[in-house]
Formats: structure tokens, sequence, C-alpha cells
């Protein structure tokens, strides 16, 4: 009588053990860009709304007398500029004292340059007075981010589209990879009416950002990113629908522009 052990049949070339797993190697997956981090905390959220044509408003979110809110004023492209002081942006900075007395003060102004050294792209000049008549040059050397230097400390606006069509500040000379502000495009982004939301801009709690100077800072060079994009007819918006990106760069006739590149 055979033994039981003697039953089952070992593995053989013809027969062929049980499968083990292989182990996963540092190959198995791709390699992806590192995110920015987000946990830096909220300091202030601003809305900002198209009021007219020519204005806009910074609103902050919430009653609050230590928050102002900013008027950004766009020059008339029929305007000579010899009759308008005001540069192609002006902002001014906007007070409420016990809800009875509002203080406002100009407190920047922005210009676009149209030439410039070669090899030529977009620049801009923008002049803060409440940091003391302090002359910042902004310039998009790769045509999408834009950078400058405030202090000892290099910045940079970047655009995103994902998880949502957005301008980003980062600071590259940091150790840290934290977002000191983001603007985000709402609904309708920039084709809302006048009156209506073109997006929100959060402000993080950063060393550049806890005076009112470094805030003033974070406001006019996110309007000047703003502006250019709408310059070039880069309507975005975010209506949370598949291909909402393409859609905001067709102009109101549907008809695709075929300039512009989707791939960066």
């Amino acid at each position: 009588m055979a033994s039981p052990n003697n039953s089952q049949s070992t593995p053989t070339e013809s027969s062929p053990g049980p499968l083990q797993p292989s182990p996963l190697s540092e190959e198995t997956l791709p390699d992806y860009e590192p995110t920015p981090e987000y946990s830096a905390p909220t300091l202030q959220t601003y809305h900002f709304r198209a009021t007219k044509s020519k204005t806009s408003h910074l609103v902050p979110f919430g009653p609050s007398q230590s928050s102002p809110s900013y008027e950004i004023t766009y020059r008339s492209t029929t305007a000579l500029p010899i009759f308008n002081r005001n540069g192609d942006i002006s902002i001014s900075r906007t007070i409420s004292v016990l809800d009875a007395n509002i203080t406002k003060e100009h407190i920047a102004r922005a210009d676009f340059e149209t030439s410039g050294p070669t090899p030529w792209y977009p620049r801009a000049t923008l002049s803060l007075r409440s940091a003391g008549e302090t002359e910042l040059r902004m310039g998009a050397s790769d045509w999408r981010t834009w950078t400058f230097t405030y202090g000892s400390r290099s910045y940079a606006w970047t655009l995103r589209h994902v998880p949502s069509s957005c301008l980003e500040l980062l600071s590259p000379s940091s150790s840290s990879s934290y977002v000191i502000a983001r603007f985000t495009y709402g609904l309708a982004g920039m084709k809302v009416l006048a009156g209506g939301e073109v997006g929100k801009l959060d402000i993080f709690r950063d060393g550049l950002t806890e005076g009112t100077k470094g805030v003033d800072v974070v406001v006019a060079g996110c309007v000047v990113v703003i502006k250019y994009f709408e310059g070039l007819g880069r309507r975005y918006r975010n209506d949370g629908a598949a291909g909402g990106v393409l859609r905001a760069a067709i102009n109101p006739r549907a008809r695709k522009n075929m300039e512009v590149k989707f791939v960066w």
C-alpha cells in the first residue's frame, strides 16, 4: 500500500510549481514632478470682481476691518499714453473704518513693455508706492511663468491647469515648496459679465505676506499676470466640465484660435 505522502506528485519541468510574486522594483512606477505643498494656513481670501469693463475690485471674504479692498483700473486701449499718467494698470487700496470713513490710497501702477533687449519676451515694470517707491521688474522668459525679485528672494507666478486653471505664486529661492498665493478662475472666469466674479485669490501665511507691503506685492503681481493672459485672448475659466480649459481658449464666435498652444 502506497504511503499517503507519495500520493501527491512533485513539481517537474512539465508541471510547474505555484507562482511566486515577483518583488517590485523602483522602475515599476514612473517618476512624477514634485507638486507644491499646500499646508500653509490661509491668511486671507479675496473675491476678484469685474465691476466695469475697465475697473475691477478685490474684495475680502467676509467683513473685516483689518483687510483692505483693492480697486484696479485699466488704461483704455484707445487712449494715448501721454494723456494717461496712471499706467496700463493702476491699483488703489481702500480701507473702511467703522463702516463710516473710507480712505483710498493709490499704491501701485504697472506698465507693460513693448520693446526691450533681445531675445524679447513679455516684461512689465511694477512701481509700488506703498513699499517706498520700489520698482519691480517682472518678466516671462518662457511666455508663461512670470518671475520677479523682491527683497532678497525671487518669486514666480506659474500657470497651472490641474486640478483647475489657476495661477500660483511660489519662491524658487526658498527651501520649501509652499504656495504663497493662488488665484483660481471662477465658473465663467474672464468671460464673466460686469459685476460678476472672475475668481478668488487665496493668500497663505508666509514671510512675504506678514505685512501690508508684501500683500500689496502679491496683489499687484497677480493682477499683472491676469491681465497679460487676458491680452493674449486666453480667457480661462473652470466650468467643471471636461475640456473646460480648451473651450476657454475659444473666442465668443466659437472659432478656435489656432495660435494658442495647449502643450507647453
